[in-house]
Parts: structure tokens; C-alpha cells; sequence
């Protein structure tokens, strides 16, 4: 398999609202928000997003498209500063457990140095299997506070690259 990321553009805006739908229908498992009257999720306002995200990237596995990272800078949650912060990261179901979603979020991390956070819901076992995994592997020298901070409720793992 062909994993690789790329960087969204503007004429990208459709199909990550449609990969958003499909990201929130999974998340809303977890106590995610419920449909509108027209049948869809909201997401992140995709008229915002490229002014917000510093770094947006497209999933693709053999050319298809597979998945997104959204890339922000925001005030550390536990650290002084600012900091990378992964907002969102998604697999389609198709190419999860596959190492996909490890071999893309390692690029990932390669490709943007610095300091990093992401966090993830308690009730997400199955994101937080993932990343302590893919970070205990290739960024062993993260620290994780499992119950998070006043603005986070949930694991939150902190590291460099």
C-alpha cells in the first residue's frame, strides 16, 4: 500500500466535507452531536479552516482518498507557549488497522517539527490504544497525563519532533 499525505487545498473543500461527515458519524459515537434536519453532521466550518489551520493534509492510500490531519497552533494545554496541536485525525474504516493511520501520522510528525500535543475522549479506547502505540514506537520520549486539564477531559500526550 501507498500511503502518503498532502497538503489540502482550496479545491479540496469537498471532499474533506465529505470525509468530515464521515469522521463525525464515527465520533458521534462517543458523544458526538446528532444530525440536523437535512441529515448531516456539523463540522469544522470549512470557511474557516484555512485561515485557523496552519497545516491541513489529505489521507490518500493508493491515490484514493483515505483520511485527513488538521494541523493547529494553540496555547499548550499543560506547557508554556504554543505549540502543535493534531485537532483532528482520521482513517476511513477501510484502512484501519493496517498501519495506515501509523504510517501517516508519522510522516506527520515528521514533516511538521516542534512540540506537539493531541488529545482524545476517554471513551475513544480504541484512539487511545493507537497512540500510545504509534508514540510509545516512534516518539518514546512522550509524556502522557491521562486525565487531561481544565481545557481538555481526556488523555493528552505531549512530545517533540
Amino acid at each position: 500500500m501507498d500511503v502518503t499525505l498532502e497538503p489540502l487545498a482550496r479545491a479540496d473543500a469537498g471532499l474533506l466535507a465529505r470525509l468530515l461527515q464521515l469522521y463525525e458519524y464515527d465520533y458521534s459515537e462517543y458523544g458526538g452531536v446528532d444530525l440536523d434536519e437535512h441529515g448531516l453532521f456539523p463540522t469544522v466550518d470549512l470557511g474557516a479552516i484555512w485561515g485557523e489551520h496552519d497545516r491541513n493534509f489529505l489521507l490518500r492510500v493508493d491515490g484514493h482518498p483515505a483520511g485527513f490531519a488538521l494541523v493547529t497552533r494553540h496555547a499548550a494545554y499543560l506547557d508554556k507557549g504554543e505549540t502543535n496541536l493534531l485537532a483532528e485525525f482520521f482513517v476511513v474504516r477501510k484502512y484501519r488497522r493496517r498501519g495506515v493511520g501509523e504510517r501517516a501520522a508519522v510522516d506527520l510528525f515528521d514533516r511538521v517539527p516542534g512540540r506537539w500535543e493531541l488529545g482524545t475522549l476517554t471513551a475513544n479506547t480504541g484512539a487511545i490504544v493507537f497512540w500510545r502505540r504509534v508514540l510509545a514506537r516512534h516518539r518514546p520520549a512522550f509524556r502522557e497525563h491521562p486525565d487531561g486539564c481544565d481545557r481538555w477531559r481526556g488523555p493528552i500526550w505531549i512530545f517533540g519532533s
